[in-house]
């Protein structure tokens, strides 16, 4: 009876949230690896400039409205969202091969225009990764109920962090000490990473396998389908109104996102690692706060923890602005500010997901993160070029100094990002409408 009393077996949907709970950990695994700073740094010791790291940045989203082909993807399917899902994540991480392939053949000198390969590669893989989040975001809406998703969600960026935060640390330390130790073959410590990162996406793959299958949706297995389901979540105003806010904090935290990332390298003069450790304390702001911001989701609702994570995250930006060359660490506070973007993980996700009838996430998902996505990439290439064009030549004197088109930027990405809560207040969450 003691056996029984405190062995008991997992019901099958506790077991399935632990199985997704392992996904997470190794993509999180693999994506810190072959994305973020260790990409865009290899990117400019590929000869990018502003325009085209901005470029990168804007990849994962710049074909964003593809995603409105997931529903006929997965209609295709015979509405089996597995079975869409594991195609298009097993698809791109095949393309992914040829990250450290690229890598490499440019640390050899085989290959001619190196950067352009490497674009070629992200364009299709990321690509079919995101449709395939897609589908996995319905995945999961159909696994967890409504009830405790913003807790579930909040515990699943928990375990993602978890594994991320180690592995960006340990990894910008070690691509810093071969560069230093190797400067004639750094390059292949980037590619030693893109081809570790590569096997632990692969391995997230097998833990999809082990997910059940959610119900098939009527409308999933008609024997036609109709382009109308693709745009249902449109006639939705309360998504509508979720969706404006996307779209307005897309696109000015696209506008920014290039300097964010070239005015540390080459300004400040920061390294991988350097950057790292700070990405790290980021991440572990998030680890502390991920479960927390899930229950105060499922307690307070959505809008609250929304409004209050988006504060914090748009002020990031005034760090930045007052970091130079002789006091560069004071950017590590805009990394701290940015813990705050938990609550934007975890309570989009959480409550686009509360907008769409059980069994018909995929539209929503699909909508949401389509638009949002595009508005981004537009934006973030926009401001890469715009900084490129004026870099050398704009100068401003307000009350403070002289300004740069850095500080420039910078200042106009705190007063943006802030204006996006007024479209929070609009909101209404499903349940919550008093």
């Amino acid at each position: 009876m003691t056996a029984q009393r405190y062995f008991r077996p997992l019901s099958p949907r506790r077991r399935a949230w632990r199985v997704a709970h392992l996904q997470a950990v190794l993509w999180s695994a693999g994506n810190a690896l072959t994305s973020g700073t260790p990409l865009y740094f290899l990117a400019m010791e590929l000869g990018a400039k502003n325009t085209v790291v901005g470029f990168l940045l804007a990849l994962p989203t710049l074909l964003g409205l593809l995603r409105l082909a997931t529903p006929w993807i997965i209609h295709r399917t015979g509405g089996d969202v597995k079975r869409a899902c594991i195609t298009l994540m097993t698809a791109s991480y095949l393309v992914a091969l040829g990250m450290p392939g690229v890598a490499y053949l440019a640390g050899t000198a085989q290959l001619s225009r190196p950067l352009l390969g490497m674009i070629a590669v992200l364009c299709v893989h990321q690509t079919l990764e995101y449709l395939g989040l897609v589908a996995l975001y319905a995945w999961l809406g159909d696994l967890v109920p409504r009830r405790i998703r913003g807790t579930y969600f909040g515990a699943r960026q928990f375990w993602q962090l978890s594994i991320e935060i180690p592995v960006i640390l340990l990894s910008g330390y070690l691509i810093d000490a071969w560069g230093q130790a190797h400067p004639e073959a750094k390059l292949t410590a980037f590619a030693v990473a893109l081809s570790i990162g590569v096997l632990f996406l692969f391995a997230s793959v097998g833990a999809l396998l082990a997910l059940p299958r959610p119900g098939k949706s009527p409308r999933c297995v008609a024997a036609s389908f109709s382009w109308r389901e693709i745009i249902a979540p449109f006639a939705d105003s309360r998504f509508r109104r979720l969706l404006y806010y996307g779209c307005w904090f897309s696109t000015f935290n696209g506008l920014t996102a290039s300097p964010q990332q070239t005015y540390p390298r080459w300004i400040l003069g920061l390294g991988v690692f350097e950057m790292n450790a700070m990405r790290t304390g980021m991440r572990l702001g998030q680890f502390a706060l991920s479960r927390p911001v899930g229950v105060l989701c499922d307690r307070l609702g959505h809008r609250p923890v929304l409004i209050a994570s988006q504060l914090c995250v748009a002020a990031a930006p005034l760090c930045f602005l007052v970091a130079t060359p002789a006091n560069r660490y004071w950017i590590a506070g805009a990394f701290l500010l940015w813990s705050w973007y938990v609550g934007l993980n975890v309570g989009l996700p959480s409550l686009m997901l509360k907008f769409a009838p059980r069994g018909e996430s995929s539209p929503y998902v699909a909508a949401y993160f389509g638009v949002t996505g595009t508005c981004h990439a537009l934006a973030t290439i926009t401001g890469g070029y715009v900084l490129d064009r004026l870099i050398t030549h704009f100068e401003l004197t307000p009350l403070f100094g002289t300004w740069n088109i850095y500080h420039c930027t910078f200042f106009f990405a705190w007063i943006t990002r802030t204006l996006g809560v007024g479209w929070l207040w609009f909101v209404q969450e499903p349940g919550r409408e008093g």
